[in-house]
């Protein structure tokens, strides 16, 4: 059995796989101890879920979490390896500095065309919202990075005194009528706007594409209002992690 761990900013989802069955996942939020004994009693539903793991591969984009949270699936796994993008198998990164583009969104690529459709956009709503360019070779070719939706609610409130902090959702109607409804509203058609504009710009830079490709833990509530969403994967990265084990078994 194969352990997947996505380690994000905002969360970190963990897959069993069987082969290339994911059969469970969960999902923990990430706060702000970072110690191994912290990272243990929150790992402690996955350890318990069963036998012990044989392999985990962990793909990090949050470092000052990565190696407390090694130690502690160590004790329920036989063998831990941490995926690193210069060396991911199947996948290139054609841009102007490779070592910077995100374990996460190579994953996407590679997953993405293994599984979904190459050429093709992947849009990952996560902490950060990132749409990126598939190409139809399978490798990753360039993106944009915005505010996640939650990410741009907080900064608003955080930075205006009179603002309150507001839960991102999807309002009744567009015209606000008090302040909160005011900014989930603004935050709301907002970003599906930002979504929608990216992807048409982006559309008319890489010419004709086979799929858009939705994932992350904030996708499924823009999905309804963002028609171009062809296609949801919210396991779209585990899944990547499950196929770069097969390239580095």
């Amino acid at each position: 059995m194969l352990l997947a761990v996505d380690l994000g900013n905002s969360a970190v989802s963990l897959g069993a796989f069987d082969g290339d069955r994911l059969v469970r996942r969960w999902q923990i939020d990430v706060d702000g101890e970072s110690d191994p004994e912290s990272w243990r009693q929150r790992l402690r539903v996955v350890r318990d879920a069963g036998p012990q793991f044989g392999r985990c591969l962990i793909a990090s984009v949050a470092p000052s979490h990565t190696e407390s949270l090694a130690a502690a699936v160590a004790a329920f796994c036989d063998s831990v390896t941490l995926l690193q993008g210069t060396a991911l198998p199947g996948v290139r990164a054609l841009v102007r500095e490779p070592q910077g583009v995100g374990i996460d969104r190579l994953l996407n690529c590679l997953a993405c065309a293994r599984l979904h459709a190459a050429p093709a956009i992947v849009v990952d709503v996560g902490t950060a919202t990132t749409l990126d360019f598939v190409t139809g070779a399978g490798d990753y070719g360039g993106g944009v990075i915005a505010p996640g939706p939650r990410v741009s609610v907080a900064a608003l409130a955080a930075a205006a005194q009179l603002l309150p902090p507001v839960r991102f959702a999807r309002p009744d109607r567009i015209l606000g009528l008090d302040t909160e409804t005011c900014m989930q509203s603004g935050a709301y058609w907002g970003f599906v706007g930002l979504v929608r504009e990216l992807l048409a710009r982006l559309r008319e830079e890489v010419g004709p594409i086979d799929a858009v490709v939705g994932t992350g833990g904030n996708c499924a509530l823009i999905a309804e209002d963002v028609p171009e969403l062809e296609r949801i994967d919210p396991d779209l990265t585990l899944r990547g992690i499950a196929l770069a084990g097969e390239g580095t078994g």
